[in-house]
C-alpha cells in the first residue's frame, strides 16, 4: 500500500444542525434542556413537493389539507429536541418521526430507574433500508452531562421558527 493517506485516515462526517442516523452505524446522543415549557417539541410534518427540493410544513396541530404532498404520502407527528452529537461534537436538533424511536424514549422516561431522557444518553443504531429499516434505542446509566463539552458549541432554537420552517433558527448563546 502507498503513503498517499494515513493507514487510520476516516473520511471526516459532515456537520450538520440537524441529527443524521446513518445506516449501520450508532449515534450517542444526549437531549439537552430546551429551557420551555417541555422539552419536547410536538408538531405534524409533511414535505411540500410542488417545489425543485421539496420543503418541510410544520404545525403545532394536525393538517386538515396537505397541499403539494405525494399521494402515497402523509403527516407525521414529529418529535424536536436539542441533542449533544457525540459523535460530532455538536449541538444539533433531532428530529424524530420513527414511532419505534419514539416509543423505546417513552419506555425509558416512564421507568423510575431512568425518568426525563435530560438525565443519560442515548445511543440509536440504524439498520436496513427504506421499508426495512429499524431503530434499537438504548440508554445508559443516568450521569451528569459534561457542561464543559458545550464550550462555544452551544446555541439557542428558535421554536417557534422551527415550527413555521424558518430559515434563521439558530442562535448563539453568549456567555
Amino acid at each position: 500500500m502507498s503513503d498517499f493517506l494515513p493507514q487510520d485516515y476516516e473520511i471526516p462526517k459532515a456537520a450538520s444542525n440537524y441529527t443524521k442516523f446513518a445506516e449501520d452505524e450508532t449515534t450517542r446522543i444526549r437531549i439537552l434542556p430546551s429551557w420551555l415549557d417541555k422539552d419536547v417539541i410536538i408538531c405534524y410534518e409533511y414535505f411540500d413537493n410542488r417545489w425543485e427540493h421539496p420543503a418541510p410544513v410544520r404545525s403545532s396541530k394536525e393538517f386538515e389539507t396537505t397541499p403539494g404532498i405525494r399521494e402515497w404520502d402523509r403527516q407525521k407527528e414529529v418529535w424536536n429536541f436539542k441533542v449533544w452529537n457525540y459523535d460530532l461534537e455538536q449541538v444539533q436538533i433531532c428530529n424524530v418521526p420513527q414511532k419505534s424511536i419514539k416509543e423505546a424514549i417513552m419506555g425509558y422516561y416512564k421507568d423510575e430507574d431512568f425518568g426525563s431522557p435530560v438525565g443519560y444518553d442515548l445511543k440509536v443504531t440504524r439498520t436496513g433500508k427504506k421499508l426495512e429499516t429499524k431503530y434499537n434505542v438504548i440508554a445508559t446509566p443516568p450521569k451528569d452531562f459534561d457542561q464543559n463539552l458545550l464550550e462555544w458549541k452551544d446555541f439557542d432554537i428558535d421554536w417557534v421558527g422551527f415550527i413555521e420552517c424558518e430559515k434563521d433558527i439558530f442562535r448563539k448563546i453568549e456567555e
